[in-house]
């Protein structure tokens, strides 16, 4: 494989270091846990590190993953049947804390284990459930909301698109989030917010979010991504950048105009890389949530695409052959303006029709 893809990318890396103290530098990737992982999640997972591999590489610095695993996503269940649509349990709420561990360690720690002895880079983890739950994270929830009335059209999207209006709360006696209305927020103090949302089965209700209480505070993926950011930026021995989808093209414009209203210069907002995305002829991205609601558009497809567990069993040494893929895909022009095809992945693989 040519280095030279990597120029451009050095190059902004520089760009990010000048002036600075960085030691290490983190590559940062969200996955969403509401299915199992398809061929796209993993793929998105083997160019990260090839990304921070390169990194290394070229910088002589150490460099690791950070995997954020998403379980706010919305989840219908059959105690859901008789409310309306614009209300939601999440994937985080259906699974004991057993039960994600397992989820997460099932599908993806033997891949990233396999990836890191072929790259030498670890990877650390975090799960947005036990995220939320730190103050510091809190913490720049809170001072972001203060402007909220500014940023509130940026991170909301339509209603029940992605989830809650921009940032969400269950309702304390059914746990039902909502995806129909922006709540009203209030400031009691500095650290001290109260939102007021509505229930779809039990009307309106209110919830305080300081630091430290446990409320749970369920964020848009926009919003999610600004705090994220932000978080970022307070690592000042490390060199955060993030990895995502090329599907985030239009979405950054958003991110920027939140961050601009928060105050971050544009000059020390974390480097971001969109790395290619797996969609069907017909244009439909692969991705979980796709597969659950409309799996008629992805019957044509071959099954080791869709289910990472089928792939093991059809490829031998599979993390290898995908992070090969990976660094194929990134280092073909083609992919910087257009999605990969099935078909492509499964040339690439030497999958059997």
């Amino acid at each position: 494989m040519t280095d030279v893809w990597f120029d451009p990318i050095a190059q902004e890396l520089n760009r990010a270091m000048d002036g600075k103290d960085f030691n290490k530098m983190e590559f940062v990737a969200g996955v969403r846990v509401n299915g199992v992982p398809h061929i796209g999640t993993y793929l998105t997972l083997a160019s990260t590190y090839v990304f921070a591999s390169q990194a290394k590489k070229d910088f002589r610095l150490p460099a690791g993953i950070r995997i954020h695993f998403l379980d706010n996503d919305p989840v219908v269940t059959s105690l859901e049947s008789d409310q309306r649509s614009t209300h939601f349990h999440c994937v985080f709420q259906n699974r004991t804390s057993d039960e994600s561990s397992e989820f997460v360690r099932t599908n993806y720690f033997s891949y990233l284990d396999e990836l890191s002895e072929l790259t030498g880079c670890s990877y650390d983890w975090e799960v947005y459930s036990v995220a939320q739950a730190e103050s510091e994270f809190r913490s720049s929830v809170l001072q972001s909301l203060h402007r909220w009335k500014d940023f509130k059209y940026f991170v909301s999207g339509p209603p029940f698109g992605t989830g809650v209006r921009g940032i969400g709360f269950p309702c304390p006696q059914c746990g039902l989030f909502d995806g129909w209305l922006r709540p009203s927020i209030d400031f009691l103090s500095d650290d001290k917010a109260v939102l007021k949302s509505e229930c779809c089965n039990h009307g309106e209700y209110s919830t305080a979010l300081t630091n430290f209480n446990n409320t749970f505070v369920n964020l848009e993926t926009t919003y999610r991504n600004v705090i994220k950011e932000i978080l970022a930026l307070k690592k000042k021995e490390c060199l955060s950048v993030m990895i995502k989808g090329l599907d985030w093209k239009e979405g950054l414009r958003n991110l920027d105009s939140v961050l601009e209203i928060l105050g971050i210069p544009k000059n020390e907002i974390p480097p971001r890389f969109l790395v290619p995305v797996i969609k069907t002829t017909s244009g439909v991205k692969l991705s979980k949530s796709a597969i659950q609601k409309s799996p008629d558009d992805f019957d044509n497809l071959h099954p080791a695409l869709l289910n990472m567990n089928v792939l093991r069993t059809e490829v031998n040494e599979y993390p290898s052959r995908i992070l090969s893929m990976a660094e194929q895909v990134l280092s073909d022009p083609r992919f910087a303006f257009q999605a990969v095809l099935p078909s492509d992945v499964v040339e690439m693989l030497h999958l059997s029709a």
